[in-house]
């Protein structure tokens, strides 16, 4: 019976224990969220900030602080790579925040459509030129989207493949609009 108790008064030592290791391991994920949520607030608030400063025009860039925040909620990775979108502006990179407008475009739009026929068993990448001719000959893009969705691809591919790639600024912003008004149509959501 000795033998029993021991055992027993081991094993409730080694649950409590546990238990203090689990809660106290509980309360440092609970803390590192709560960080990581004012970090990201922190950031947001620079990159409002500096945008002030940036040279283009402020309606542009609230329109990128709203999609920010449509998709905070539904897919954190847009809401991020808006961000890089709204860091790149920022800094000068416009060419570069146009490339990665066309990237989230081109994994919405592989979202959308992955369960399409046309699509069915392709585990690999789907180029975002395919993805954009499918978008237009079911028409769930206009003539005009199809048109701002070719503007990106292209930016997208000489930026991504060419060593000191510039457009112009008239090209910047249309790229800029272009991908704000597709990122919207595919939340579904209408740009004011």
């Amino acid at each position: 019976m000795n033998g029993k108790n021991v055992i027993i008064g081991a094993l409730a030592v080694i649950s409590a224990v546990f238990i203090f290791y689990f809660i106290q391991e509980r309360k440092k994920n609970e803390l590192s969220v709560a960080k990581i949520k004012k970090l990201e607030q922190e950031r947001l608030k620079l990159i409002k900030d500096s945008l002030k400063k940036a040279d283009i025009p402020q309606e542009i860039k609230d329109q990128i602080l709203r999609l920010i925040n449509e998709y905070k909620d539904i897919d954190p990775n847009v809401a991020d790579k808006l961000l890089d979108v709204l860091s790149l502006i920022e800094i000068g990179q416009k060419d570069k925040a146009i490339m990665d407008m066309a990237i989230i475009i081109e994994n919405l739009l592989a979202e959308k459509f992955k369960n399409e026929e046309k699509f069915k068993g392709i585990k690999k990448y789907i180029p975002l030129g395919n993805l954009i001719e499918y978008a237009k000959q079911i028409k769930f893009f206009n003539s005009e989207e199809y048109n701002a969705s070719c503007i990106l691809r292209d930016i997208r591919n000489k930026v991504a493949h060419k060593l000191g790639v510039k457009y112009g600024v008239n090209w910047q912003i249309i790229g800029i609009l272009g991908g704000i008004e597709i990122i919207f149509k595919l939340k579904g959501v209408k740009a004011k």
